[in-house]
């Protein structure tokens, strides 16, 4: 895990060890998939979230969540959008979906620094869907050629 020195008071802070939009640090070393993760891919290829151009943000991946408990009769079981973000967060990892910014605003031209106006959206990766990662029996995680 890296640190970094807060520049007014010294103190010395944990930081993850991947940078902002890589996904969940543990996700590539999982070996199994939850069934959670699992509805959260299930969902992504119900709503067709295969490209850049048809990927959706977080609060659809949950809607979609909702409504599915919602026909089932279990109102009160859906999850957060907290943890559908730690979800998608843990298969973006585990390399099962890639995340996207749709558009970026330029801060100073002069260092370069944007940020990002819109929130994420996702869509199932390229490697999930030519079955270079796929999912064997139980949810586990086979990698290769199929």
């Amino acid at each position: 895990m890296r640190t970094t020195t807060c520049p007014r008071c010294g103190l010395i802070l944990a930081a993850g060890s991947r940078p902002k939009g890589q996904g969940k640090a543990t996700g590539a070393e999982q070996t199994r998939l939850s069934k959670s993760q699992i509805s959260t891919l299930n969902i992504l290829r119900e709503l067709n979230a295969r490209n850049r151009d048809s990927s959706v943000p977080m609060r659809e991946v949950w809607y979609a969540f909702r409504q599915e408990r919602v026909r089932r009769g279990e109102l009160s079981k859906f999850p957060t959008t907290h943890l559908v973000g730690f979800w998608l967060s843990a298969l973006l990892g585990a390399g099962f979906v890639e995340m996207f910014n749709r558009k970026i605003e330029t801060v100073d031209k002069e260092t370069r620094t944007i940020r990002f106006i819109k929130k994420p959206t996702w869509s199932l990766s390229r490697n999930y869907l030519d079955g270079s990662i796929r999912l064997g029996e139980g949810g586990q995680i086979i990698k290769g050629e199929s």
